[in-house]
């Protein structure tokens, strides 16, 4: 089926429809208002209603979506949780979003899901490594900060309390948590998909998140680098990166205590210096006094 807009209705809506059902629920419903969408495969689009401006490739993609617009769903299966949510995106087999009401979330990778608003997520839970030939580059440019301090930044007392630990992450848990308000069906599919993959062994370094958390709440700090979860399918996370400023913090306190230890220290060699120059004055001059008070050829007493 493939159509540039619906002139039977009495109105255009430059849909453009490729497959089996493609963009079904913008022929059959009768107030549909739904313009300007694109799907490309076998119920692409299924559900839609009156959601504007999608593009739907692969089957099933964007299936569930009615009322959701400006949306991208690239993949067999992808995004077809989404029902309401707009300006979604989603890249891969199953790449989806956890709750059916996000708005401008990013899942990219095959079975990738992301569960907040606003978020990007890279791969599922079984992903081991992210590769790039250069690091993250995060805008910092002065032009743009405002309400800056340099003396709100916690450093040792901050470091102090975190506790580095090694651990395993249970990427199946992982999955099952994103998945919660998922239908059966799609969490069926999901599980199957991943029968056959191990869960995560490879022991890991980093801190407890939560354990991060009470340490801000004992300091009254607001930290960047810490993301408590906003809703029941979001999880606590930790951006790494976030701590060289508390570490750079703390590197210079600890200077400032070597510093004043030293100072400390060369005073105290100064005054040692004074009070060893004047014990040496003094026993030389009691030295000299003896041998002025004692005859040169004085008799041995018998």
């Amino acid at each position: 089926m493939y159509y540039a807009d619906d002139r039977a209705s009495g109105r255009e809506t430059f849909n453009t429809a490729v497959g089996y059902l493609a963009l079904n629920g913008s022929t059959t419903a009768a107030n549909n208002t739904g313009q300007y969408n694109t799907a490309i495969g076998d119920r692409a689009l299924f559900s839609n209603t009156s959601g504007y401006g999608n593009t739907a490739i692969g089957v099933n993609a964007l299936l569930s979506n009615t009322t959701g617009y400006g949306n991208t769903a690239t993949g067999r299966f992808a995004l077809d949780f989404n029902t309401i949510g707009s300006s979604n995106a989603a890249l891969g087999l199953y790449a989806d979003v956890s709750t059916n009401n996000l708005n401008y979330a990013t899942a990219i990778g095959n079975n990738a899901v992301v569960n907040l608003s606003d978020k990007v997520r890279i791969g599922d839970g079984f992903v081991g490594v992210i590769e790039g030939q250069v690091d993250w580059t995060f805008p910092s440019d002065a032009r743009f900060k405002f309400n800056i301090h340099d003396d709100q930044v916690p450093g040792l007392a901050f470091i102090n309390q975190l506790r580095p630990v090694t651990y395993q992450f249970d990427t199946r848990k992982f999955d099952e948590h994103l998945m919660q308000n998922m239908p059966d069906s799609i969490q069926a599919q999901r599980r199957a998909r991943r029968s056959g993959s191990p869960g995560s062994e490879k022991v890991q370094t980093g801190f407890l998140a939560q354990e991060v958390e009470q340490v801000c709440k004992d300091l009254n700090y607001t930290f960047s680098g810490l993301h408590v979860p906003e809703s029941e399918v979001d999880n606590y996370g930790l951006a790494y990166g976030s701590f060289v400023p508390l570490l750079v913090k703390a590197i210079q306190e600890q200077q400032e205590q070597i510093n004043a230890q030293q100072t400390e220290n060369a005073q105290l060699r100064q005054q040692l210096n004074q009070v060893q120059s004047t014990f040496e004055a003094r026993l030389l001059a009691l030295e000299k006094a003896r041998i002025e008070v004692t005859p040169a050829h004085a008799s041995p007493e018998k």
